[in-house]
């Protein structure tokens, strides 16, 4: 016969009924180390487990656990009908398969116990809530082979593990984007707000509750409180100067005194514009009053004669060809007048065609003006404009201007703030309006504050310094990733079987 030895050598032709003894001692006569013969030769699954790798190991977990979810319920079965014959061959069945998991479960015992873990996926909500993923850590271990006190007790452990994986899959996943997933600063009310001046906090520009409670705490607690409001201040200022800019003043508060000058410096530049303007109503004021009178046709029966007589008086204008600067000052006097009335009135309709004549008059007299006057003119125009909408609505309180007040008032003026063509510096501050919020609990601080005082005053210091710094609020309002809502389910799904698995070492619980 011929007999394999461990190093992979072949001995031919050895007799028949040759014990190991006699072969190694013929071995060692000869000069041959033997020393092998020594060890305790491992066992087909020991041996197994070592050549086992960590990929294999978990899909191994998870098939064991799968096979013992299976057996557990094929055990309920069998235990409902009474079939306790049956019930012995599964147990005897169960068992030889733990004996055979037991050596690679030794070997590998991490990533067979996230294997172990992974069945808990497939329950439904696992990654949505805390409850949800109790469910899933608790269900496998239920539903899995044993006793009923075994499978409680491990139900049990499955669904705190489940909670801490949820847990920790939550805190990965704000880790990856604390202002939240999906969320971003307003990219419109971020450009406004570099191009006058404001420097908004992360949770002032992502609207995320737990940032700005962040601000709020240390724009209130001792040892912080000062440098936040050195920066809510410069911010204040930057939307006054910017404000006080559109209604060509150099201030940084807009107050009585502001809007005072600036009314006046507007009204003397419109009066010296008209006293030099001639407007020539040419083919372009034909024009419009053409297309004024064929949407007044569409009405059919319904035509406003009003509309009619205006736009005939128009068409008298025209026929004389220009216009001295008084008479369009008149003209237009009248025309505002008779719009603001229809308006007023509840009659939209003639108070729009009103207004178009209007701005027909005032193209024609931009158009008489030379290319200086012109500029002058049109920025006449957007002060005297922008001077209406700080003036009314409590847009400016003690010299300050609200953001908010000032994209409600232009809100209200038309779809040109909407639609995105109104530029300019108030136009830049109603979108800073629109895009960042405020705090919803200003006394957040508060207590602490007065619980502890002083005592906190350098941790506060401390944290007002990384938390202002720009890198680490660039990290807190755009993240490291946007994964996405799936991909946040995703990953607080992914924390539920190292939680699990860690649950489980930590308790010593049983596999």
């Amino acid at each position: 016969m011929d007999v394999n030895l461990p190093d992979g050598r072949i001995l031919r032709n050895v007799p028949d009924g040759t014990t190991q003894d006699q072969i190694l001692a013929k071995l060692r006569a000869a000069g041959e180390d033997v020393s092998w013969a020594a060890q305790k030769q491992t066992s087909g699954p020991e041996a197994l487990a070592k050549e086992t790798g960590i990929g294999e190991a978990l899909m191994v977990g998870a098939g064991h656990k799968t096979d013992r979810i299976l057996n557990g319920l094929t055990q309920m079965y069998l235990g409902a009908r009474g079939e306790k014959k049956a019930l012995a061959g599964l147990a005897a069945n169960v068992q030889s398969g733990e004996d055979a998991y037991a050596p690679l479960a030794r070997q590998r015992p991490v990533a067979t116990a996230l294997g172990e873990a992974l069945p808990a996926l497939a329950v439904p909500g696992a990654g949505g809530s805390y409850a949800g993923a109790a469910a899933a850590g608790a269900a496998p271990e239920l539903l899995s082979y044993g006793d009923a006190w075994d499978r409680t007790k491990r139900g049990g452990v499955g669904a705190t593990g489940g909670i801490v994986g949820r847990w920790f899959g939550g805190l990965l996943n704000a880790g990856l984007k604390p202002a939240g997933v999906g969320t971003s600063a307003n990219k419109e009310a971020m450009a406004a707000a570099e191009r006058i001046g404001y420097k908004p906090l992360a949770g002032e520009a992502t609207g995320n509750r737990a940032l700005m409670n962040v601000e709020n705490y240390l724009s209130r607690s001792p040892g912080s409180s000062g440098a936040m409001q050195r920066l809510a201040q410069d911010n204040t200022q930057a939307v006054n100067t910017a404000a006080a800019r559109s209604i060509g003043q150099r201030a940084n508060e807009v107050g009585p005194g502001v809007l005072g000058a600036a009314e006046s410096q507007i009204g003397q530049e419109f009066t010296r514009l008209q006293g030099v303007t001639a407007p020539q109503l040419g083919d372009d004021f034909v024009n419009a009053l053409a297309t004024i009178e064929q949407k007044n046709a569409t009405l059919g029966p319904f035509r406003d004669k009003t509309i009619d007589s205006i736009l005939d008086k128009g068409m008298d204008l025209a026929a004389k060809g220009n216009l001295s600067g008084s008479a369009y000052k008149q003209i237009r006097t009248e025309l505002s007048n008779q719009s603001y009335k229809a308006y007023k009135a509840g009659d939209a309709t003639l108070g729009s065609a009103v207004k178009d004549v209007r701005i027909a008059l005032d193209q024609a007299a931009e158009s008489s003006l030379g290319p200086a006057d012109r500029e002058a003119w049109k920025l006449a125009r957007e002060q005297w404009g922008n001077w209406k909408t700080l003036s009314k609505g409590f847009v400016s309180e003690a010299g300050n201007v609200s953001p908010a007040r000032v994209a409600q008032q232009l809100r209200s003026q038309g779809p040109a703030f909407r639609t995105g063509r109104s530029t300019g510096d108030l136009p830049d501050i109603a979108r800073i309006g629109e895009g960042f919020k405020t705090a919803q609990n200003p006394n957040s601080g508060n207590l602490a504050a007065t619980v502890w005082g002083s005592a906190i005053t350098p941790a506060n210091f401390a944290a007002q310094k990384i938390y202002t710094h720009p890198l680490v609020q660039k990290y807190l309002r755009d993240g490291i990733l946007d994964i996405g809502p799936t991909g946040e389910l995703i990953v607080k799904a992914t924390g539920i079987p190292l939680g699990i698995a860690g649950t489980n070492e930590i308790l010593g619980a049983q596999r």
